[in-house]
């Protein structure tokens, strides 16, 4: 919602689930803060971020910190935008690529995370965000662009 101030420069006001960008009249989902992407022009949903820890089931990213799957780490896929995951790699710690295989153990996704078409759980946060993070391009589907 846009209100004008004495000034008359207009004021944007977010809704409690979203941030407000520093310096724009722009507000984004609260939990793209701090995920190591760039969400806002001026970069202030990375500002001020404490490094987290990833859960032990996971691989944390070397540049970023960003927490992927330890199944994608020696997948021949490179997830990490520095390329960590696929460091020091042999052929005994390759993943072997299986159509249809889930990467979490069980036979479904978190309730916090997006089913691919190709049965890869992906975060829902990573939907439309214009990355095909799936491989089948199924998280890019019916996008608005």
């Amino acid at each position: 919602e846009a209100t004008c101030n004495k000034n008359n420069t207009a004021t944007v006001e977010c809704k409690p689930d979203e941030f407000r960008c520093n310096g724009t009249n722009s507000c984004i989902p609260k939990q793209w803060r701090c995920d190591t992407e760039h969400d806002c022009n001026d970069g202030s949903d990375e500002q001020d971020c404490t490094k987290k820890e990833c859960e032990s089931w996971m691989f944390t990213c070397e540049s970023d910190g960003r927490c992927i799957y330890k199944t994608w780490q020696c997948d021949g896929e490179k997830d990490c935008k520095d390329g960590s995951d696929e460091k020091n790699c042999s052929s005994s710690t390759e993943v072997p690529k299986k159509p249809g295989i889930n990467f979490l153990p069980g036979d479904s996704c978190h309730d916090w995370m997006f089913k691919c078409a190709n049965d890869k759980c992906v975060p829902y946060w990573w939907k439309c965000d214009s990355v095909n993070d799936c491989g089948d391009g199924s998280d890019e589907a019916g996008c608005n662009s």
